[in-house]
This record gives structure tokens, sequence and C-alpha cells, in this order.
């Protein structure tokens, strides 16, 4: 998302301290629902999370994972009930779920955490309260309903629907409790009206990942696995009318021939990221040609893209420039390795090469990445002492090695300018007159 894809979120707490009630989330259900569905890969939505707040999200996860109705009210309030009183727990959900109601079908899970049991009273701005007469208990009686010593549940829950009553735009509901309120901003937002497909990585990738190995990779270490030149990123967005960018949507991915192009993912759910509200994908490279790949929503919104899958490198060709320097430890020559597969195309950008000097000198990457088929290496040699440096090029990933030499020059001495004699004036003796005497 970093495209690790951390969530950002625009729920507003409380800035109460120890309010009642002290905080208040909004769950999209959809996205809930999904991520479960496709637990298959580790979500953790922010790799900066230290592991309480990543077990946090991840329990939130599993409580997801006990509801298969997503506008089942009674059994997310059975699944909160005495288990988790922590908002901290649900921030990172909440966030990916970017606080959005649907105007028609929609529904936002509503998480209200209470230090009593007073009853609470809501109210929205738009869409329809699950619950009658939108008012909650917190806790049946003066009851420890959740046994954490606190008269009063941890947790109240309640949904807002968006049952075909609520506008397009900015909303805000608020609860109360005990002469408290707490405020949640959401937006509601319309159906699934345009998906556009975008490649992260370029659209040309190298061959040799197995479908298999394509689907270990982690899509939520984004960035990290784009980086290897098998490896391509996805970004598919799904808009409403307005142009607001939609979470909870399902997207369907699929390669017209896994062969040459397989998927890391089938499906996957757009989530709020830092990079915007989005269903991220791996591509990876296997056999050697071109492949479409298509995303296409729950409304068919579709788009497509084209990927082109080239050969390993096969040949390295060396040049430095200059090729012969003053060996002082401050003059640099640049090599570079052109790289090509074995019909000849330039190598995809991101192939590491290496770059080592086998003596008397340093390279500055010693490791180097190809952009345009191309690696390259500042290379200073540290002493005159010899007639030059060899440097050693190496790509291990396909086996291939060479060197080069950059040559050592003598340094040409100073130039020492001509010493100019000074001019004095001529002397005119004085007049003697004729003969030699005196007027």
């Amino acid at each position: 998302m970093a495209l690790l894809l951390g969530v950002a979120g625009t729920a507003v707490r409380s800035d109460e301290a120890q309010a009642k009630p002290t905080d208040i989330l909004s769950i999209n259900p959809a996205v809930c629902v999904a991520l479960t569905a496709g637990a298959d890969w580790n979500v953790d939505m922010d790799a900066d999370t230290d592991k309480d707040a990543t077990d946090n999200y991840l329990a939130a996860v599993a409580a997801c994972g006990d509801l298969h109705d997503p506008v089942d009210l009674a059994a997310l309030a059975a699944v909160l009930d005495g288990d988790v009183d922590d908002p901290g727990t649900y921030a990172d959900l909440a966030a990916a779920g970017a606080d959005q109601l649907n105007e028609n079908t929609g529904a936002l899970w509503v998480l209200i955490f209470v230090t009593n049991d007073a009853v609470i009273a809501l109210d929205a701005d738009e869409g329809n309260w699950a619950s009658s007469g939108n008012s909650l208990a917190a806790c049946a009686g003066d009851a420890d309903c959740d046994a954490n010593g606190i008269k009063g549940d941890g947790v109240v829950v309640d949904m807002l629907l968006g049952a075909g009553v609520a506008d397009l735009g900015d909303a805000q509901l608020v609860a109360t409790q005990s002469g408290v309120d707490v405020f949640l901003d959401y937006v509601v937002v319309g159906d699934p009206d345009d998906l556009t497909l975008a490649v992260i990585g370029g659209d040309t990738i190298q061959e040799g990942l197995s479908a298999s190995d394509c689907k270990k990779l982690d899509v939520s270490d984004f960035a990290a696995e784009i980086a290897a030149p098998e490896v391509t990123g996805l970004i598919a967005t799904v808009t409403d009318e307005d142009g607001t960018e939609l979470a909870g949507i399902q997207v369907a991915f699929d390669s017209d021939d896994t062969d040459v192009v397989n998927l890391n993912l089938a499906t996957m759910v757009t989530l709020a990221t830092d990079a915007g509200t989005l269903a991220p994908n791996l591509a990876c490279g296997g056999d050697i040609g071109t492949a479409t790949v298509t995303a296409e929503d729950s409304k068919g919104n579709d788009a497509e893209v084209d990927l082109t899958v080239i050969g390993a490198p096969d040949a390295m060709t060396l040049t430095a420039s200059p090729a012969k320097i003053t060996c002082n430890g401050v003059t640099s020559s640049t090599v570079s390795a052109a790289l090509v597969d074995s019909e000849g195309n330039p190598v995809v950008d991101g192939t590491k090469v290496r770059f080592d000097v086998v003596a008397l000198g340093v390279s500055d990457p010693i490791t180097a990445t190809t952009v345009d088929g191309a690696a390259t290496s500042k290379i200073t040699p540290l002493s005159l002492a010899s007639a030059g440096v060899v440097v050693v090029v190496s790509v291990d990933s396909a086996d291939l090695e060479a060197s080069i030499r950059v040559d050592c020059e003598p340094a040409a001495p100073p130039v020492v300018p001509p010493v100019t004699p000074p001019v004095t004036p001529p002397v005119t003796p004085p007049r003697t007159g004729d003969g030699g005497y005196l007027d």
C-alpha cells in the first residue's frame, strides 16, 4: 500500500477523556465478511504496527468470521458481547471500510464503547437504524454482563442501513449516553459505476514463477513483492457515479493465459489504504508470451491490461566510461551492464546486478537494479600503484558473470607558466655638445 497497504479511515473519536460512551467506530460488513472469506493471505494492514496491534486486528477479523449474514445484528452482538471491549482491536478493520454506507443495500455496524449501563440514544443524518426506537440498553439490569468488573457491556452494537433513503455525500451520526455525545463521520455512496485497473511495477515481467509459487506471495507486502523481476502489481479501483472510490467491493481477477501470467489472488475486496481505496493483486510471469488480465466487480464493470513475459537474462555486455581515468581515489568511471534475454530483448526493470572491484577500488552501489535493461555502478580506484582495477559483474539469478578493467593513467604534471623578466625603461645619456665640449 507504503503498496505497503497501511489503512486510513475517517472514524472520529470523542475528545472527552473517559466520556460515557468513550468511543464509536463503524465497520463495513462487506469488508469484514470478504476479508474473512479471503483469509488465505495473512492480513496485516500496517507493517509498522506492533505485534499486539496486529493480534488485535486479526482477532477482529476472526470475530467477523463468525458472522454469516452481514445484516444479522443479533449475531454481531453475540460475537462481540463479553469478548473485546477495546476499540483499538477494531480500528484497522473499521478504517479499511472507509465508513461508507451504500445508499440502497448498504449497512454499517456501529460499535459504541461504553463504561456504564445507561441507555444509549442514537441519531444519524442519513439511513435507518436497525434497532427499534433508536435506543440501546448497554446492559440489562444492574449487571456486569461481560465480567470485566464494570457494570454494563464494554461494547454495544447497532446497525445503520441505507434502505433506499440515504442521500449521497458526507453525513454524521451521534450516540448519546448519560448526557455525553460521541460522533462518527460517514459517507453515503452509490453502487459501483466504473472500474479501473492499473499496473504498478511495469507491464513487462520476467519468466520463471510458477502458479503455485505466485499464490505463496504476500499481497499485504505489496512494495517488496513487486520489486522482484518476475512480479508486477495490479490495482483495481471501483467508483460510484459521483467518482467516490468504494470500499468493500468484491473484485474478480482473471488471466486469459495462465501459462504466461498467473495471479496471486482470484478475488480481492477493495480496502481503504494510504494509497487510496483499492483492491490489490500480484501478477507473476510464467512462460514467455503476452496475456490479458481482467478485473471485474459485482456489477459487471470491468477493465483489462496486457502483460508481456520475457526471458531471464541470457547475455551481458559491459562498458566503462571513461575507460581510463586518473586513479587518485576521487575520480570515478561508470561501469554499465546491459542485459538481454535469449531473444535479444532488454531484461525487465528491477533485475539485480552485482559489481565487485577485485582490489584497490570501490563500487557504488555494489548491487544495482536494471532500468531499461541496464544497471550501472560508479567505480573509484584508490591508488596509482596498479595499471587499473578489475570489476567483476554478476547476475546471480541467471548465473551470469563477466569482468571489465578500468585503466589507470598517470596524473598530468601541473602546468607551470613561463617566467617573464621584468621590463626596464631605456637610459638616455646627457647631451655633451659638439666635440665633446659643453656649450
